[in-house]
Order: C-alpha cells, then sequence, then structure tokens
C-alpha cells in the first residue's frame, strides 16, 4: 500500500507542475474573482480527469487479460508518454502563457464549468490519461482494487497541489518567469519520457 500511495502521489505532484492553460486559469480565477471560485475551478478541473481515467480504464479493462493486447498497449502507452514528454520540451514560452479570459460576471457553476471544459477539451488530456492507464496496467501490475486507490491518490494530490496554487496565487505569479518555465517544463519532458522508455522496455 505504501508503494500504492508514493507512486500516487508522485504522479499527481508531476501532472500538478504541468505548465499549460489550465494552470494560468486556475491562478488568474483566484486572483481576479478570490479563492473559492478558484475551488470550483479545481473541482472542474478533477471531474474532467474522473471521466478520461474511467473511460480510459474500463473501456480497455476487458482486453487486459490478453498477453498480446498488453504488450501492444505498453508500446503505445511508452510512445504516448514519449511524445507527451518531448511536446513538454518543446513547449514555448508565449504559448503556454496565455490564460482564458475570466469573466467577472461569473458565478460557481460557470466557474466549475470553465475548469471542465479547459482542461476536458485538450486531446492530450485523454491521450496522456490512456498513456498513464496503460503504464499502471502494464508495468505495475496493479489489481483492480489498487488501481482504484492509486487514480484516488492521484486524483486527491492534484486537487490538493491546485487548491494551494491558488491560495498561493498571489505570490506565485511573481515568480512566474520564462527561466522557471521552461525549467519546469524541461523537468516534466524528462520525467515523461523517461516513463514511456521504461514501459517500453518492460515489455520487451
Amino acid at each position: 500500500m505504501i508503494d500504492i500511495i508514493l507512486k500516487g502521489i508522485t504522479l499527481g505532484l508531476l501532472l500538478s507542475i504541468l505548465i499549460g492553460p489550465v494552470f494560468f486559469t486556475l491562478i488568474q480565477t483566484s486572483i481576479e474573482k478570490g479563492f473559492f471560485q478558484a475551488i470550483a475551478v479545481a473541482f472542474g478541473i478533477v471531474c474532467s480527469d474522473i471521466f478520461y481515467i474511467t473511460v480510459s480504464y474500463f473501456g480497455l479493462s476487458h482486453l487486459f487479460d490478453s498477453r498480446w493486447f498488453k504488450d501492444y498497449l505498453g508500446i503505445a502507452g511508452g510512445i504516448i508518454l514519449i511524445l507527451f514528454g518531448v511536446f513538454s520540451l518543446l513547449k514555448k514560452r508565449n504559448k503556454s502563457s496565455q490564460a482564458v479570459t475570466v469573466d467577472n460576471n461569473g458565478g460557481y457553476v460557470k466557474s466549475f464549468f470553465k475548469g471542465l471544459i479547459v482542461n476536458g477539451v485538450s486531446p492530450f488530456v485523454v491521450i496522456f490519461w490512456i498513456g498513464v492507464v496503460s503504464m499502471v496496467s502494464v508495468e505495475y501490475n496493479f489489481s483492480q482494487k489498487e488501481i482504484i486507490s492509486f487514480f484516488v491518490i492521484v486524483i486527491a494530490t492534484v486537487f490538493t497541489t491546485d487548491l494551494t496554487k491558488a491560495y498561493l496565487a498571489g505570490r506565485l505569479r511573481p515568480l512566474i518567469t520564462t527561466r522557471s518555465l521552461r525549467i519546469m517544463n524541461t523537468v516534466v519532458g524528462i520525467a515523461l519520457i523517461a516513463f514511456g522508455i521504461r514501459l517500453m522496455f518492460y515489455v520487451f
């Protein structure tokens, strides 16, 4: 169980430092609308992730008993993680810093759907979760109960860190420089590439 907790927290923290529209939407909402509006955005983000995790896992779970499927899934998942890592390494500052315009007249429901949509419309989100589900199912060899526990820990970690970022938004904003963004994207990219290569080597 400790292994599941550590791996879940590690992946959750890795996801939390990904820099993109969701990150800046969360911070800007906190600054312009307040912490509780940012909570609604964070909840929308989490619901979007839960939906994609559920679809990715249960849409493929009936095939996990097949060895050939696990092999192909491991290769596909490894490639996805590597490509996602390369994308993070090549991401430009001017693209990653774009934040969604905030409507000051919106309420909690609108903030919730903002988080849901901003996170949900990105094709990389579902692709990433398919890659993660592949890694957990093939390499970690968790049981269904352990997989559920793992993703609960991942989501709880992401949600907690999102709330922390929103709370500290006023202090974080001056620290978000071109150099810090480049460093964070580089670290995340290298980590994802390493996960992908490890997954592919596990299959072979």
